[in-house]
C-alpha cells in the first residue's frame, strides 16, 4: 500500500526508479503514451504528469511534443534529488549558486570539446532553435526549458557519468533560479541568447577555451546584475 504521507508522484517515481533498475525501461527508450502508462501504474494522469514533470526538471525524461517521453538518464542513482531552489532575496545562497555554476561549467565545457560527437551536436541544435523560437514569441517558460536542455546536452556530450550526476544536482536550482532572475531582468532573454549561440559554435568547433569563456561571459552578466539589484536593495533599507 501507499503511505498517506508519501505523495503519489513520488511513489510513481520510485515505480520508474524500479522498472529501470530491473530493465524493464532503459536509457533512450520512449515512454507508454500517458493514459496507457497511468493504466499501466494504476494513477490518474494529473499524478503521472506530475511526476514527468519532476523527472524532467531533474533531467531525467525529456518530453518533446509530437515525439513523446524519452529516457535520457538511465541511472536512477545518479539522479538529483528535490531540493528548494534559492530566491533572490537570499543573497548568500544566490552567489554560492552561481560560483558552483561557473566552476562546474568549466569543467563540462573541457570534457564535452573532448568528447562530442556529431548526434550530440544535432541535440544541441535543436536546444538552440528551440531558444529562437521562445525568444521571438517572447516565451520566457519555453526559452527556459531549452536554454536547461542545451546545458543537458552539453553535459551529456561528456559522456562522462558523473560529470552528468554533478549537473542534474543542480539542474532544478538552475531553473527555479533563472525563472526568478527573467522576470526580474527581462532584457537578460535577449543576451542570454546571444552568449547561447556563442557557445554553440565555439562546442561545435570542439574549441573548449572559448566555450569556457562565453558560459562566463554570460554567468558573470548575471552576477553584475544581481550584484547592483543587491546594492539597491541595501540602499533601500
Amino acid at each position: 500500500m501507499i503511505s498517506k504521507k508519501k505523495k503519489l508522484s513520488d511513489f510513481i517515481i520510485d515505480e520508474i526508479k524500479l522498472m529501470l533498475n530491473d530493465g524493464r525501461l532503459k536509457e533512450g527508450e520512449k515512454l507508454p503514451n500517458q493514459n496507457e502508462f497511468a493504466r499501466q501504474l494504476g494513477v490518474s494522469r494529473l499524478s503521472l504528469r506530475e511526476a514527468l514533470n519532476t523527472l524532467s526538471l531533474q533531467g531525467v525524461i525529456s518530453q518533446q511534443p509530437g515525439v513523446g517521453t524519452i529516457v535520457l538518464s538511465g541511472n536512477p542513482t545518479m539522479w538529483a534529488e528535490n531540493q528548494a531552489a534559492p530566491m533572490l532575496s537570499d543573497s548568500k545562497a544566490t552567489t554560492e549558486l552561481l560560483e558552483t555554476r561557473k566552476h562546474l561549467e568549466v569543467i563540462i565545457a573541457k570534457c564535452a570539446t573532448d568528447h562530442i560527437v556529431d548526434s550530440d551536436i544535432g541535440l544541441i541544435e535543436e536546444d538552440i532553435n528551440r531558444m529562437r523560437k521562445a525568444v521571438v514569441v517572447h516565451d520566457t517558460r519555453k526559452y527556459l526549458k531549452a536554454d536547461m536542455a542545451f546545458h543537458y546536452h552539453i553535459a551529456s556530450s561528456s559522456h562522462n557519468r558523473y560529470i552528468i550526476s554533478m549537473f542534474l544536482t543542480i539542474r532544478n536550482l538552475m531553473e527555479e533560479f533563472m525563472l526568478e532572475a527573467f522576470k526580474l531582468f527581462p532584457e537578460l532573454i535577449v543576451s542570454s541568447f546571444n552568449y547561447h549561440m556563442k557557445i554553440f559554435e565555439s562546442i561545435k568547433s570542439k574549441d573548449a577555451k572559448r566555450t569556457s569563456k562565453y558560459l562566463l561571459k554570460h554567468l558573470e552578466e548575471i552576477e553584475s546584475k544581481l550584484k547592483d539589484y543587491y546594492s539597491m536593495e541595501t540602499a533601500k533599507n
